[in-house]
């Protein structure tokens, strides 16, 4: 059995204006996923993730928190149970206007690369 807590991880750190911080819990380059991504967004308080598409599908499910998901021209209210799915190649973001973090649990289909990942999260060499 794979196990993996997202305590054991500390993720990426993506500074202002988008700070926020990401966590691979399933990946290609941790533990061999092809089929699937999962991590975690955490986003700041008063910040967001940049926008972006890519070509994968995307199932954002909010564990904490409270702020907006975009998707193309479409916004709304996200807390805690909201599940938001992100077709193929649509532009979104997650916005957290809410007074704490925004945790949001990501699921994508077919997994990323790490390079496709970095650069639509725009982290560049991390």
């Amino acid at each position: 059995m794979l196990h993996v807590r997202d305590t054991d991880i500390d993720g990426v750190r993506a500074g202002a204006p988008h700070a926020r911080t990401l966590k691979h819990l399933i990946a290609p380059w941790t533990v061999g996923s092809d089929a699937m991504w999962v991590g975690f967004s955490i986003v700041d308080t008063n910040s967001s993730s940049n926008p972006h598409e890519h070509s994968n599908e995307e199932i954002f499910i909010v564990l904490e928190g409270h702020g907006r998901a975009v998707v193309n021209d479409e916004a709304d209210m996200i807390s805690p149970g909201s599940v938001v799915r992100v077709p193929p190649g649509a532009r979104h973001q997650l916005i957290n206007d809410g007074t704490g973090v925004l945790k949001v649990a990501c699921v994508a289909s077919p997994a990323f690369t790490q390079t496709d990942f970095n650069i639509a999260h725009e982290l560049n060499s991390r």
